[in-house]
């Protein structure tokens, strides 16, 4: 019994067979032959979806696919975009004077973030960008980034 191919080696194997069918019968008959496969094995694919699966293997073979540049142009994006930002954050003009309300003995209090008393360095503070955790308020930075992500592809979009 001949092996048959596995990995990336049967993809190259049924994008072959498929144009094989395209080109012998019709793109619709292999269409509906691999939407029929897919279906026996579980793999709910209409006939339609097949012709893009074979379009982008195609792409792919063609070298006309490059998601690791795509990736990379998307994160370069996305901080320049929160480090833009951060820009903007760190630029914001403090309340005028004259705006100052007195300060409540309750907010005195809140002054001092320690057991001991020592009183928040807000000078140091404020040196500091804030980060995506920050910005975007998720717990895991994998989250942040994620979200950076779609505000830049959603600004993409829209520019």
């Amino acid at each position: 019994m001949e092996e048959k191919p596995a990995g990336t080696a049967n993809i190259l194997h049924q994008n072959a067979i498929y144009e094989d069918l395209c080109e012998e019968y019709s793109p619709e008959v292999a269409n509906a032959l691999t939407s029929k496969n897919l279906q026996r094995q579980g793999v709910n694919v209409p006939p339609e979806g097949c012709g893009h699966w074979h379009t982008i293997n195609k792409a792919a073979a063609d070298q006309k696919l490059d998601l690791e540049q795509e990736r990379a142009i998307a994160e370069n994006q996305a901080k320049e975009v929160a480090d833009g930002m951060l820009q903007i954050a760190a630029s914001s003009q403090p309340v005028s004077s004259a705006s100052v309300q007195p300060v409540q003995e309750e907010e005195i209090d809140s002054y001092f973030d320690d057991e001991d008393g020592d009183a928040v360095d807000e000078d140091s503070e404020n040196d500091e960008l804030p980060s995506l955790a920050d910005m975007y308020g998720y717990e895991n930075d994998e989250d942040n980034e994620e979200a950076a992500l779609d505000d830049v592809l959603k600004a993409q979009e829209q520019g």
